[in-house]
């Protein structure tokens, strides 16, 4: 590893802050940096007074509408849900999948009856379009662990019940919050019982929305947030000196 060396360096002697938005990513880091200490500082978002969103439950004959947030490219699981949405259509499951965003494989996508895509979204129209839809859970593909996951906010505050595999920060903030279901990661390799897993899913309401408002998780932010001495002007500049980085070539 010859970028280990660079790192260290960067990280040990020119870094005042060295924070991570997820328990799981320090403990992932921590295996490559023994020596360093990273600080977990959840990302801070607008303020909510609380998700409106009721929990859609299915009827009867009803089919399963699972709401698949972002950008879904290969590290996001794409091909995972394309081959779900193949099998949900040969096994004629009651499955329609819904992608709020954009996909690869698009022209793959369009040949399935039982999948939509709405589109890339801005985040104000984001929930009149998920209230179109009436989604009953949502759906996490991605076989690349997430460091924090900003659509898994979305999927909360529309109270969508997350589904995803068990790693990476979007299986800890599951199990944070007590809501959600969690796949083995075997599955990732196995559709059908994907696809059987969502079926057997049923949603219930999240009992309380966290709050990640920046003056609730950092009042003081300059000092809680990025650990930087406070500014005794805001028209005085404050310059940090760090010290120079050495490479050998």
């Amino acid at each position: 590893m010859a970028w280990k060396p660079l790192c260290d360096q960067l990280l040990i002697s020119s870094c005042m802050c060295r924070s991570v938005p997820d328990e799981d990513v320090a403990q992932r880091l921590q295996k490559y940096f023994f020596d360093i200490k990273f600080s977990i500082k959840p990302h801070f978002e607008p303020s909510t007074n609380g998700h409106t969103f009721p929990t859609n439950v299915r009827t009867p004959g009803e089919p399963l509408r699972v709401a698949i947030l972002g950008i879904i490219g290969p590290h996001k699981g794409s091909r995972l849900l394309l081959e779900c949405a193949r099998d949900a259509a040969n096994r004629q499951l009651p499955i329609e999948f819904v992608i709020f965003g954009y996909i690869n494989h698009k022209a793959e996508f369009r040949t399935l009856p039982n999948v939509t895509v709405t589109g890339l979204y801005k985040e104000s129209t984001i929930y009149t379009l998920l209230k179109e839809h009436q989604c009953h859970i949502s759906f996490f593909p991605a076989v690349w662990p997430e460091t924090y996951s900003y659509t898994l906010s979305i999927a909360m505050k529309a109270n969508l019940l997350p589904v995803a595999f068990d790693f990476g920060a979007i299986s800890h903030r599951i199990k944070q919050l007590g809501w959600g279901k969690l796949l083995e990661l075997e599955l990732m390799k196995k559709p059908d019982l994907v696809n059987d897993a969502l079926l057997s899913t049923y949603p219930f309401a999240l009992p309380s929305l966290p709050n990640w408002s920046q003056h609730y998780l950092y009042p003081d932010f300059i000092n809680d947030y990025y650990e930087l001495p406070q500014i005794s002007s805001p028209n005085t500049p404050t310059f940090i000196s760090l010290p120079p980085l050495t490479t050998s070539v």
